[in-house]
């Protein structure tokens, strides 16, 4: 699926995690080691937390899970180690931007990168947290050896799809989670159009260098999960946390076709992370307000 027009959409984080590196593996939630650290060894040895308990009432059961999954996603995916983390150089250029007419570029020192797999894509994110600016990179699982390049990104500013330009043999396979990334003066190319004639759009180039090794879990901190997440969002710091209040319904009973039979309970909650200690995170303050009706398709 090209990216074509370069749109955004929305999508989805100033201190340190102050948690004790040792010489020991990370352990996962699941039990597993996840090693981190620039020899592959120095690793947090403290666990990401666990969904809240059940509590016996099915509408808060199920809000408190699916927010919990939310925040264990943005912060606790990373801590474990699901989603490997490097820091080190990089520079890159983007001719486009993320609009198709808006030149980016940044280059520093103290990069951040993320790497997100699934089963058919691995995206690399790299950003530098001084710049407010990430460049994009993925892989498809059937072509691991095509690098799309998606777009230098601004905080405030996310994909609406996968990239057009592209090099071939350029980038480590992502699936194969590298021990480092590293390589000068790649260019990404798209000539503006597409081989099976689909829409033409300005040619662009996204030229990048990078020299990336393994953070430890334990070093992340709240200003680079905010930067490889395109910026705070709406978390707002309370004290020394950094506060989420959402909004969100669960149903509790499906619509009739045609009909406003259904039911759903809105709630509030809050999600949380502590910046002292981002092992720490959740969820609380959970409030369900009074059922309303849910209607079925036309």
């Amino acid at each position: 699926m090209p990216y074509g027009t370069r749109s955004m959409a929305a999508v989805w984080l100033a201190a340190a995690c102050g948690l004790s590196c040792s010489s020991a593996s990370l352990v996962r939630s699941d039990g597993a080691a996840a090693a981190g650290g620039e020899d592959g060894s120095l690793a947090c040895t403290a666990r990401t937390p666990a969904s809240p308990a059940a509590t016996g009432d099915s509408v808060r059961d199920t809000a408190q899970a699916n927010e919990f999954m939310f925040v264990d996603a943005f912060v606790g995916a990373y801590l474990r180690g699901d989603n490997p983390i490097y820091s080190g150089a990089a520079s890159a250029t983007d001719s486009a931007g993320p609009y198709g007419n808006d030149p980016a570029a940044f280059s520093t020192g103290n990069a951040i990168a993320a790497l997100v797999i699934d089963p058919d894509w691995a995206t690399l994110t790299v950003a530098s947290p001084a710049d407010h600016e990430r460049l994009v990179l993925d892989q498809q699982s059937t072509v691991p050896d095509v690098t799309r390049a998606v777009a230098i990104f601004p905080d405030g500013v996310y994909p609406a799809g996968y990239g057009d330009a592209t090099c071939t043999s350029c980038a480590p396979n992502f699936f194969n989670r590298p021990s480092s990334l590293s390589w000068s003066g790649v260019d990404a190319s798209f000539p503006g159009f597409h081989p099976d004639g689909g829409e033409s759009v300005a040619p662009s180039d996204i030229t990048s260098s990078i020299d990336l090794r393994p953070q430890s879990p334990c070093t992340l901190t709240w200003d680079q999960l905010a930067a490889v997440h395109g910026g705070p969002l709406d978390f707002v710091r309370v004290g020394n946390e950094m506060i989420q209040h959402e909004i969100g319904s669960v149903q509790t009973v499906a619509p009739s076709f045609r009909a406003c039979d259904g039911e759903a309970v809105p709630y509030t909650i809050d999600r949380y992370i502590n910046l002292t200690n981002l092992f720490d995170y959740g969820v609380r303050n959970y409030v369900a307000g009074s059922p309303t009706h849910v209607c079925g398709g036309a």
